[in-house]
């Protein structure tokens, strides 16, 4: 019989320590595995909802207040736009995603409409920008859903509309406060008073509102504080832009929506806690359970072992019984893990931490590494005991039967 043939014959004969290493692989990798997905679930449930909630952390100028932000009441209040740049180089500022915007509050075509100069979004080292990464072209805007009503589709002399070389409706250019912009978007809907926006370059809303180089505010997402969340950033964003700077330039921090992503903040952080304290502790106990559980096998084994050896089957093919059985129960107990550990996460995400069951989607990139890593660590496990096989006696094995 062939050594692979001997490897099946004894997996087959010895089901009870093939299930239980089969268990543990599977379990630790479960455990690994439902530790990812929800970590990764926690942190995208955590990016959409700081987008759905608008910016979270706001730098204001000290003369306006928290009503005056809702109500775009600004004054003659204003700050220097190269605060933006500031805050985004500064590394120990708790937040992550910058942005500058000048507004006021205008009526175009009967609607109650935002005039909103913006800026790009400028985010902290390599992280991709939250916002929007690309503010509208000079000359261009970006109409809310609702102001967009008012947006004529551009029509020819048989007053067809016209379409655009991509398939999309041509719109009328529009004038907002005397000045003509080119519709380059139309928004999504939102449950903010965003759909009464109209986004315009901050460029262009400087010069209509004669605020060259200022802006009305600094909005950003990603903030990471703990405790109490006001108190610390304010004194990092004053320590920073306050000092020294005049008192027209001065600025205070706001919180303008309750920080409900704080909490699940809090649990993704837990969830990593738990992984960097459970999964190397698992993976300890179950190399080590791996290994004695194929230590004994040998044990049990060692007549066979030494009946092998004493009609020349050398030492390689011993090995390979042994490291093979271990390599084969790493790769079924991987793809075992990964299956459990995917129905953990959707069966206990939902209600444990409140996510959609859409955003526990399967990790495939950690399955095809759990089929490396599993089979890897079960022979790292049972390279000990296959060394105590390879040295057996075999006339000294064949004495003791």
């Amino acid at each position: 019989m062939s050594v692979i043939g001997i490897l099946f014959s004894e997996a087959w004969q010895r089901k009870g320590t093939l299930l239980l290493s089969l268990l543990t692989v599977s379990l630790a990798v479960a455990l690994f595995i439902a530790l990812l997905t929800l970590n990764a679930a926690l942190q995208q449930a955590t990016t959409k909802q700081m987008k759905e909630l608008g910016f979270n952390l706001v730098i204001l100028p000290v003369g306006v207040s928290d009503m005056d932000y809702e109500e775009c009441r600004y004054g003659e209040h204003s700050m220097p736009q190269d605060y933006v740049h500031k805050l985004a180089g500064k590394r120990d500022i708790t937040a992550d995603h910058f942005s500058g915007k000048l507004e006021k509050k205008v009526v175009w075509e009967q609607y109650d409409a935002i005039l909103t100069g913006i800026m790009g979004t400028l985010a902290r080292g390599q992280k991709k920008p939250l916002g929007f990464q690309k503010p509208p072209e000079p000359g261009n805007a970006y109409f809310g859903n609702a102001v967009a009503r008012g947006v004529k589709v551009a029509k020819g002399p048989d007053g067809k509309p016209l379409k655009d070389d991509k398939g999309r409706f041509k719109l009328v250019p529009v004038t907002v406060e005397g000045r003509t912009f080119r519709v380059e978007k139309r928004l999504a809907t939102k449950e903010t008073k965003d759909n009464y926006r109209i986004y315009i370059n901050v460029r262009d809303a400087q010069k209509m509102l004669d605020r060259p180089d200022r802006i009305h505010a600094i909005e950003a997402l990603g903030c990471r504080c703990q405790g109490d969340v006001v108190a610390a950033i304010s004194s990092e964003v004053e320590a920073l832009l306050n000092a020294g700077a005049a008192e027209k330039d001065r600025v205070k921090v706001l919180i303008p929506n309750p920080p409900k992503f704080y909490t699940r903040e809090k649990m993704r952080s837990k969830v990593e806690g738990y992984a960097a304290l459970v999964v190397p502790l698992v993976l300890l106990v179950s190399v080590m359970w791996i290994g004695a559980l194929s230590y004994m096998n040998v044990r049990q084994r060692r007549e066979e072992i030494g009946l092998l050896r004493a009609v020349g089957v050398g030492s390689r093919p011993i090995a390979v019984l042994f490291l093979g059985k271990a390599a084969l129960v790493g790769l079924i107990g991987a793809a075992a893990g990964f299956a459990v550990g995917h129905l953990i996460a959707r069966h206990y995400g939902p209600g444990m931490f409140e996510l959609p069951v859409k955003m526990l989607k399967p990790m495939w990139n950690y399955l095809y590494w759990s089929l490396i890593a599993a089979p890897v660590l079960a022979m790292m496990a049972s390279a000990l005991p296959a060394m105590v096989a390879v040295s057996i006696d075999p006339a000294e094995a064949l004495r003791e039967e």
